[in-house]
C-alpha cells in the first residue's frame, strides 16, 4: 500500500501508538511523508477520524481533502482501469484456512451499485456501518453502495454487541434508514 488510512481509537488507544511501536522509523520521519526500510511503498498515513494529527509525519483528512479540491492529490492512480485489483480482502476461513481475494474495481463498483438498486437507495437514505470494513458486507454492500447512491454514511467509534444503547440512540436522533449488524 502506498496510504494507510487510521482512525483514532482501538482499544482505548490512540493508533498512532500502535504504529509508532510497530515503525519505529515512523518516529524519525521529517514532515508527512512517510520513508520506512521495509515497507518502501508506504508514503502517506492518514489520520480519517478528522482531529488533529496524533504525529508530525500523520496528515489529516480534512487538510488531504483541501488540497484534492485544487491539486491533484499525489497518490491518486489515474491509469486504474476497472479489471485492476482495488483491494485484497480475506475470506472467513469457514471451509479452510482464510485466503486473500483479489477484488477488481468493476467488481466492487459494480456489486456496490446492484445492492444499491435491489434495497432501493437513495440520497435521502441514513446507514449506520455497523459491520467491519475489512469485511465485504460493512465495505461494499452497505459503504459504498450508500455513497453511489448519495446517501449519508454514519459510524461509531466503537460498537459493543452486547449493549446496544448507543446503536438505538444513534438510529433514533440521525434517523437511520438502513443498518446491519452481526
Amino acid at each position: 500500500i502506498s496510504v494507510l488510512f487510521v482512525g483514532r481509537q482501538f482499544k482505548n488507544r490512540h493508533v498512532g501508538e500502535y504504529l509508532l511501536r510497530a515503525l519505529p522509523e515512523l518516529a524519525e520521519g521529517q514532515g508527512t511523508k512517510v520513508a520506512i526500510r521495509d515497507l518502501p511503498k508506504l508514503k502517506w498515513i492518514i489520520q480519517a477520524d478528522g482531529s488533529d494529527p496524533f504525529h508530525e509525519s500523520f496528515l489529516s483528512l480534512p487538510a488531504v481533502e483541501e488540497t484534492g479540491a485544487t491539486d491533484p492529490l499525489p497518490f491518486v492512480n489515474r491509469a486504474a482501469q476497472p479489471e485492476n485489483v482495488s483491494h485484497m480482502l480475506y475470506t472467513s476461513g469457514s471451509t479452510a484456512l482464510p485466503k486473500g481475494v483479489l477484488l477488481t474495481h468493476r467488481g466492487v463498483l459494480g456489486g456496490a451499485y446492484y445492492r444499491g438498486k435491489a434495497y432501493p437507495l437513495t440520497s435521502k437514505d441514513r446507514c449506520l456501518l455497523l459491520p467491519p470494513l475489512y469485511h465485504t458486507y460493512g465495505l461494499i454492500v452497505l459503504m459504498m453502495c450508500i455513497h453511489l447512491r448519495g446517501g449519508r454514511l454514519y459510524l461509531l467509534e466503537s460498537y459493543d454487541p452486547l449493549d446496544p444503547q448507543e446503536v438505538l440512540e444513534t438510529i433514533e436522533r440521525e434517523r437511520i434508514t438502513l443498518t446491519n449488524a452481526f
